[in-house]
């Protein structure tokens, strides 16, 4: 896991250098967003104590700081999918077709660990952890790929290996959250206190949001991969390049 982990440390700036005039772009944008900072206007907001009781206050326009790293982070998935997906498939392109396919096996992972979730926690997890794998199931595999497939290929390479699954997750989590802390939040956070000050911070956020999209996305990627071949051995099937199965 640790070794996962640290590789897509170490090779996630370098791939966000594959898209550097993308990402320049973003930052130029998120920059400008940062000139309004200071001029936006306060906004009324409303907290509500243990009490009960309801007062009315106001947030500074300096705090939607937050937003416009995100936005643009949010937007940068469509070139930061594409780059891991290639460090193991290089044929992979992101069509309308192929996206609509990812949206719509996330909403069926959803949906599935949703319900499985509303009979108990525990099932809720269960399936989450079975089915986690799916979208790089898919994304790795040559070819036209019947849509139940990648659901199937998940729940197979995961059996025998849901707890090492489950601990890996959780740990990417724990790791990518502290790193976006340092990288993201710190800038976007100091952005929101001293507006004028968000012409820089914002750029610097939103690359911090970047690499840790990166970080994140090339450690599942991984661990999928070592899922699959282990899978792979213990079932006496090679794994070709390019993701397909012999």
């Amino acid at each position: 896991m640790g070794e996962i982990i640290s590789s897509a440390f170490k090779d996630a700036l370098p791939l966000l250098r594959s898209r550097q005039r993308v990402y320049v772009v973003m930052a130029i944008l998120c920059a400008i967003g940062g000139l309004l900072l200071p001029f936006l206007p306060s906004v009324p907001a409303t907290t509500t104590s243990v009490s009960g009781v309801t007062t009315g206050t106001t947030m500074s326009g300096a705090s939607f700081g937050f937003s416009i790293p995100e936005m643009f982070g949010a937007l940068a998935a469509f070139w930061i999918f594409p780059a891991v997906v290639r460090t193991a498939n290089p044929s992979f392109r992101m069509s309308v077709g192929v996206f609509f396919t990812l949206l719509g096996l996330g909403i069926v992972v959803a949906l599935a660990s949703g319900i499985a979730g509303m009979a108990f926690l525990i099932p809720g997890i269960w399936v989450g952890v079975k089915l986690s794998q799916t979208i790089w199931a898919y994304a790795t595999t040559d070819g036209p790929v019947p849509f139940d497939r990648p659901l199937k290929d998940s729940w197979n390479v995961t059996t025998g290996q849901f707890w090492e699954t489950f601990l890996f997750l959780i740990l990417v989590s724990i790791v990518v959250t502290i790193a976006l802390c340092i990288a993201f939040g710190i800038p976007a956070a100091i952005a929101a206190m001293v507006p004028w000050l968000g012409v820089v911070l914002l750029p610097v956020a939103f690359l911090g949001f970047v690499w840790g999209a990166h970080v994140q996305s090339l450690a599942q990627l991984r661990w999928f991969l070592q899922l699959r071949a282990r899978h792979a051995a213990t079932a006496g099937v090679p794994v070709i390049s390019g993701g397909a199965l012999a």
